[in-house]
Formats: structure tokens, sequence, C-alpha cells
């Protein structure tokens, strides 16, 4: 698996980490506390990585998350 693809990841899960707690009252369908736990998981554990959950992240978890922050967006940029 190229580190490109787990940096990516990385950065989503620094970046969730960042948004201020309101935004994520405001929006609690989105798994906030996973996306940054995923992102620790990466820098702390990544010779222990599972590549099947990391396919499924890629795969399944990151398309509906850029759908949900899609939606956040045009609700909050309203």
């Amino acid at each position: 698996m190229q580190s490109g693809l787990l940096h990516q990841l990385y950065v989503i899960g620094e970046a969730a980490r960042r948004i201020s707690a309101e935004l994520k009252d405001r929006n609690p369908a989105i798994p906030w506390k996973s996306i940054y736990g995923f992102r620790n998981h990466i820098a702390h554990e990544y010779f222990s990585l599972d590549l099947d959950i990391v396919w499924q992240t890629v795969t399944s978890d990151v398309p509906m998350l850029e759908s949900q922050v899609h939606e956040l967006m045009a609700r909050e940029l309203l």
C-alpha cells in the first residue's frame, strides 16, 4: 500500500481533530473520534496496521465521509 495514501488518511484525521467542538456537536452523525482515532493508529501503530481495515476505510468510509462533509459545508455555508 502506498505511504501517500496513509499520509492522506493521517491528514484527514488531523483535520477532524482540529474542527471546533461546536461544529462537531452540530454534526454528531460524523464519527469524529473514530476519524482521529484512526489517525492515531496510523501514526503510532504503523507497523501493525491491518491493510484490510485500511482498504475498507479507503473504499467505503472515506467516500461516505466525503458525502457527509459536502452536506455539512452546504448547511454551514448558507
